[in-house]
This record gives C-alpha cells, sequence and structure tokens, in this order.
C-alpha cells in the first residue's frame, strides 16, 4: 500500500534520521521547507511520487539547508519536481550520487556543480535544461556517470 497526500511539516523534527526513503509512493504538493533541519540525514529518496510543485530555492532539489556535512545521495527521478536547480547545490560537499531525472527541470547546470568533488554520479535527464556544458563539469574528478540526454544542451568551446 502506497502512502499518499503531502510531507508533512512535522517531518523536519526528525533531526536525528539518517536515510529517508519515500519513494515509490503518491506524494504530491510542495516538499516542506522545514525537511532542511534533518542535519544528520545522508540518503534522500523521492523518486516516484506526483509532487508536481516547484523546488524551493533554498533547497536544492530537494534539500541543502543544514544538509551540506552530511547528505550523500540524493534520488528524486519521476516525482514531477520543476524549477531551477539552485546555485547552493554547489554546498552539498559529500554528494556522491545525484539523480534528478525524468522531471520538469529548466534552465541550466549551475557552475557551482564543479564544488561536488566526491559526485560519482549524476543524473539529469529527460528534463527541459539547456545552455552550454561548461567546464566545470571536468573539474568533477571523481564522476564515473553522467547522463544529460533529452535536454537542450550545447558544449560550449
Amino acid at each position: 500500500m502506497a502512502l499518499k497526500g503531502t510531507i508533512p511539516r512535522d517531518f523536519g523534527n526528525l533531526t536525528f534520521l539518517a536515510l529517508n526513503d519515500l519513494g515509490s509512493n503518491n506524494f504530491h504538493g510542495n516538499l516542506p521547507q522545514e525537511m532542511t533541519r534533518l542535519h544528520r540525514l545522508k540518503f534522500l529518496d523521492l523518486s516516484f511520487n506526483n509532487f508536481r510543485g516547484e523546488v524551493p530555492s533554498s533547497m536544492p532539489p530537494v534539500t541543502v539547508g543544514n544538509l551540506s556535512t552530511s547528505l550523500t545521495k540524493i534520488y528524486a527521478p519521476s516525482c514531477k519536481i520543476k524549477g531551477r536547480i539552485p546555485n547552493e547545490v554547489g554546498k552539498l560537499s559529500h554528494l556522491i550520487d545525484f539523480d534528478h531525472s525524468e522531471n520538469n527541470m529548466v534552465g541550466w547546470i549551475r557552475t557551482s556543480i564543479g564544488n561536488l568533488r566526491n559526485l560519482q554520479g549524476c543524473f539529469l535527464s529527460n528534463n527541459k535544461l539547456i545552455g552550454s556544458i561548461g567546464d566545470d563539469i571536468c573539474k568533477l574528478q571523481c564522476l564515473d556517470v553522467i547522463d544529460l540526454n533529452q535536454n537542450i544542451f550545447r558544449f560550449s568551446s
């Protein structure tokens, strides 16, 4: 049985939570800003939901806030989120996997992604991302897999 409804704001009170797997449910609405209080969160899975809301600017898909010292994996494919990838994504210094494929993300890949020195997997396929793929991607020396297909990119020279 799948969970449905919105994610309660009180979810942010679970400050000792390290693993948050909310994938493959029927959540909808916006992601609560209070999720930024999950200081010890290492793994966040929001995949295959129906959020349909925009990503709050203070939370790169999905969370920055105080998570920069702990978050290693964000999985949010096919959850119908939209909006831009905030510049703050570059603050997730321990991020290893970043998957926001098959959503409605727009805009460009931020230059701050070059700060993610531990990033091994970057999955942004099937969005509406535009612009150029710059030198910042080349700074990711641990990058093993990158999937940018089905977007509108051009390579900068």
